[in-house]
């Protein structure tokens, strides 16, 4: 085969309603020219739905036969595992003789048109239906009659669904027996590409709200659906996979090390789920003295670097393996410290371009960038690193996880410290990085130094500037960097749900799903209120805030009616480490002080944080402003009903409950900063409490909406990912 030749492959679907299935990404797949089969007809709307009959399909199927067999029942599943040999004599009595001899008939034709073009041939595993399942064994015995070389056999998923609900066991069994029949090794394919955007805007179009929030997570599975033959050529393949991107991700905070906010859990959760799609992706975060210290390293490099005063700083950088992730700390003694300094963050992207990277044997095609403490790098890449062979062709994306933060610092210090000349080409840079515009700066009368932002030098030297929700992005795109500046990307952040699983996770007593949480999360409740101190009553709302102790997080709202609140029949727990300002545990303790046994408050604590969500009734968050917020996210999965600030930003993910939209309400809205609106919609919370089924439900609901990382959020990043490196989208 040569370089310039498609990759044709028969594939046969054995239900036109599987537009959600394995092989119909195939059908988007640019380096393969695709021959859909379809064999069993698919009620009356079949030529509606039928994925590769719809015009928007053509350019991605170059042919398509239509085989329509009667009718067959979709609701049949093989409940048991039955063997491949006895298959047959299950369709029959299924659905009889003259349907039978009808499949046959048609599997042979599709067979010896394959045979004739020296074709791929794509079958499904068939784990679920009788009718998948004798599709897969007839076909494998006519390739056996036909002498068809095995090599060009590939087996994929029926249905991604099956894929999520059966596991791999049954799979595993299913590829055994081909494996056995034709003898020959198959390899799992997890990198077969598609054109992620046509397919999902087909599929939309399609199913529309059919499938509400199961659709985003179903269709990436079938991403990982293939079986190829292990001898396949390596050319083949790479015509069918999913260009591999290395990502680099910089960020102030990582999960398991370094966790103070939500931008810790987004860095981990967002790095482990792109290991499955868009290949090596690493995390390098400054070195605190607080992450444990216990050499279990995989490399250690030592290096000196010489700062502007000529002093030199013996710098550290260390590499470590979490659950598969390559995490690179990197310690700069004296300078880079666990605080809010701007200027230790300057010194860490300095070392991170000029000595760090050329170390390491691994050079990322994209540095994820994240929030103000790592926005020096795609200013530093784009100016003093520009013409330096290593970052010609590295790309930077800058994620603004609050745009609050900003990281200031006079210009000269900046300008000092990063040894830039004082002239005015270097002015025209650094002009861009000022905190104020030129007018906002006549209109107070300041004078020069201006501050600098570093979120400035983000968001004006990165190639492409996202932020963690569509809501957020609306929010700040009035903001005055981007009047003039590029367009900012909103992706909702996500949770990993192997982490964050009340199924699963370690530090509850008692592990609970969405079928059997009430008894569960009530024993829970107890158990947490005995250690809290807290009076023991299972029937008694328990609201809980986890957040930082900040006037932004609603703080002044909260405990101006906290002390009324705490009169009616609720208990609270706020849990969270003393923000910027350093006086609310005060205040909070005088009312602890006040009701002991309704009202507890302590510093955050990660071992403690899915108890208290598996406890708790509500979760509070009342933020005056907030990109998007992970705590709500992780507590509904854990049935906590959220109240939170009516903001673009939460609003995506909360669906507020009305009369109107009982089946879809998750939450509750409370304007910002209003402590009275605060008040009524916690009363609101404690009538609707008081109605056990209605509440029932609503937990429930909580639990099952799905904000995992392998749904829409992986798409629109893969999207993101690929048209940064192929320059889409340009910036203004």
């Amino acid at each position: 085969m040569t370089g310039n030749m498609a990759l044709r492959i028969h594939i046969i679907e054995p239900h036109p309603d599987d537009a959600l299935g394995s092989a119909p990404a195939l059908c988007f797949c640019p380096g393969a020219e695709v021959v859909i089969h379809t064999i069993a007809g698919g009620g009356p709307d079949r030529d509606a739905i039928n994925l590769a009959i719809r015009p928007e399909c053509r350019k991605y199927v170059k042919n398509h036969r239509k085989y329509f067999l009667a009718d067959y029942d979709w609701d049949l599943r093989i409940k048991e595992q039955i063997p491949y040999e006895q298959i047959l004599e299950v369709y029959r009595r299924e659905y009889g003789d003259g349907q039978l001899e009808r499949l046959s008939e048609v599997l042979h034709k599709i067979i010896a048109e394959v045979w004739k073009e020296k074709a791929h041939l794509a079958i499904p595993l068939g784990i679920m239906h009788p009718m998948h399942m004798l599709v897969s064994s007839m076909a494998i015995e006519l390739i056996k009659r036909r002498k068809i070389n095995p090599g060009k056999l590939w087996i994929y998923v029926d249905h991604p669904y099956d894929l999520h609900s059966m596991g791999t066991s049954l799979m595993k069994q299913s590829v055994s027996y081909a494996e056995k029949e034709l003898g020959y090794c198959m390899d799992r394919f997890d990198a077969v590409g598609t054109d992620l955007y046509a397919a999902g805007e087909i599929l939309r179009r399609i199913y529309k709200n059919r499938y509400h929030a199961e659709f985003d997570g179903a269709f990436n599975k079938t991403l990982c659906g293939f079986y190829l033959p292990e001898k396949i050529s390596r050319e083949q393949k790479n015509m069918v996979r999913l260009q591999k991107i290395k990502i680099l991700m910089i960020a102030a905070q990582g999960y398991p090390f370094i966790k103070g906010g939500g931008m810790a859990n987004v860095v981990y959760g967002l790095s482990r789920s792109l290991q499955n799609f868009a290949g090596d992706t690493r995390i390098l975060l400054p070195w605190y003295d607080r992450i444990p210290a216990d050499g279990t390293f995989l490399k250690r490099m030592e290096f000196s670097h010489c700062l502007p005063d000529n002093s030199q700083v013996e710098c550290i950088l260390e590499s470590r393996e979490y659950q598969g992730i390559i995490y690179y700390f990197l310690k700069i003694p004296g300078v880079l410290k666990d605080d809010r300094n701007p200027l230790s963050y300057a010194a860490f992207a300095e070392i991170v371009l000029g000595k760090a990277l050329p170390m390491l044997d691994y050079v990322p095609d994209i540095l994820h960038c994240h929030d103000w403490q790592s926005a020096m790098i795609p200013f530093l890449l784009k100016t003093r690193y520009k013409k330096e062979p290593l970052y010609r062709k590295i790309k930077s994306l800058y994620t603004i996880h609050f745009y609050g933060y900003q990281g200031r610092l006079r210009g000269k210090e900046l300008r000092y410290f990063l040894d830039f000349p004082d002239d005015r080409k270097t002015d025209r840079v650094f002009s861009k990085l000022q905190f104020l515009t030129a007018e906002a700066k006549k209109m107070l009368g300041v004078q020069q130094p201006s501050l600098i932002s570093f979120m400035n030098a983000g968001i004006y030297f990165a190639d492409v500037v996202s932020t963690v929700s569509e809501g957020y992005a609306e929010e700040i795109s009035d903001y005055p960097a981007f009047k003039k500046g590029p367009e900012v990307v909103g992706i909702r952040n996500s949770i990993l749900y192997d982490v964050y699983n009340p199924l699963t996770d370690t530090n509850l007593s008692i592990n609970y799903g969405p079928e059997n949480f009430e008894g569960q999360k009530a024993e829970i409740k107890v158990q947490f209120q005995r250690c809290a101190g807290l009076e023991e009553n299972k029937a008694i709302l328990l609201i809980c805030m986890v957040c930082r102790l900040e006037t932004v997080k609603g703080m002044d709202s909260v405990i101006e009616i906290l002390p009324e609140l705490l009169k009616l029949p609720l208990q609270m727990v706020i849990m969270g480490d003393e923000g910027r300002e350093g006086y609310y545990s005060h205040s909070l303790e005088r009312i602890r002080q006040q009701f002991p046994l309704k009202f507890v408050h302590f510093p955050f604590q990660r071992e403690k944080e899915t108890e208290l969500y598996a406890a708790s009734d509500v979760i509070l968050v009342p933020s005056l402003s907030e990109s998007c917020g992970t705590a709500q996210l992780i507590a509904m999965h854990y049935g906590v009903v959220p109240v939170v600030s009516c903001l673009a930003s939460l609003r995506d993910s909360i669906t507020p409950l009305s009369k109107e939209k009982m089946d879809k309400g998750v939450g509750y809205l409370t304007y910002p900063d209003d402590g009275a609106m605060l008040y009524e919609a916690i009363l609101m919370v404690l009538q609707d409490f008081g109605d056990r089924k209605k509440w029932s439900y609503m937990v429930w609901k909580c639990m099952v909406t799905d904000f995992s990382w392998q749904g829409a959020a992986m798409k629109k990043y893969m999207t993101l990912y690929h048209g940064i490196i192929s320059g889409i989208p340009e910036k203004k």
